[in-house]
């Protein structure tokens, strides 16, 4: 019943969005309608994410054992797992920083900047989701660059370098496969990672999930198998090549 129950979470909100819209639209203040509270619940998923990752509070037998380290339990805030609290941490890490730039209150810029900000960061780092802030460390990076260089004359050209980079890097991946397996291997036994094997398992699998299912999408690459037909058939070897899954 998944799919149906995540079809019914998406129309429910796709419905919302299309009756709130213009509601908001005609309201001077609604930034501040939408912003405020999704500080306010920050904040609070924060505080709760931080008493986690300090106490194990709320966290289950497995959770407990999961990525601990000198910085505390994992931390899921109000989120099922921690990359879903860690993408809710990233509202707050990056996300806020449109409306600290529209806002010209010097006391909410205060707080945004000492509080809100810093302590979604820390607490996003306390998730324990390692792409998640990855991925937020490399769009703040991203994002500085492109702050820096907003009155330079060379600020097209330098969005342009930067697109055709990660174009040609994506390109050199398929153009050039042989090579990057090298690296990679050099790479991994520099981490003393001596096998494919091993680099799977230090990943959770993951490389064999996503790659059982680029399988199956290729498989059918117009219709697709669908989220269901997906948890039913990734259980056949044949079809995925994958022990994890079957």
């Amino acid at each position: 019943y998944r799919p149906l129950l995540d079809w019914a979470a998406y129309g429910s909100a796709f419905l919302l969005l299309a009756l709130f819209i213009p509601a908001l639209k005609a309201m001077p203040d609604r930034n501040d309608v939408i912003f405020k509270p999704l500080i306010t619940g920050l904040v609070i998923a924060a505080l709760v994410g931080w008493r986690q990752s300090a106490f194990g509070v709320g966290l289950n037998y497995s959770q407990r054992y999961f990525r601990v380290d000198n910085f505390g339990y994992m931390a899921l805030g109000f989120q099922p797992d921690l990359h879903a609290f860690g993408a809710h941490m990233l509202l707050g890490a990056l996300g806020l920083v449109g409306y600290l730039y529209y806002k010209k209150s010097p006391w909410l810029r205060a707080c945004l900047i000492g509080l809100v900000i810093p302590l979604c960061w820390y607490v996003m780092f306390l998730s324990k989701s390692k792409a998640t802030f990855a991925f937020a460390v490399c769009c703040a990076a991203l994002f500085a660059l492109l702050w820096f260089s907003r009155h330079s004359k060379y600020l097209k050209q330098i969005v342009f370098g930067v697109f055709l980079c990660m174009g040609g890097l994506v390109l050199s991946l398929f153009l050039f496969t042989d090579a990057w397996v090298a690296g990679f291997r050099l790479a991994f036994q520099a981490l003393n990672l001596p096998d494919l094997l091993a680099i799977n398992l230090k990943l959770s699998y993951r490389p064999e999930v996503y790659l059982a299912a680029l399988r199956m999408a290729m498989l059918f690459p117009f219709a697709g198998l669908g989220q269901a037909e997906f948890f039913r058939q990734s259980a056949n070897h044949d079809l995925t090549n994958s022990y994890f899954l079957s």
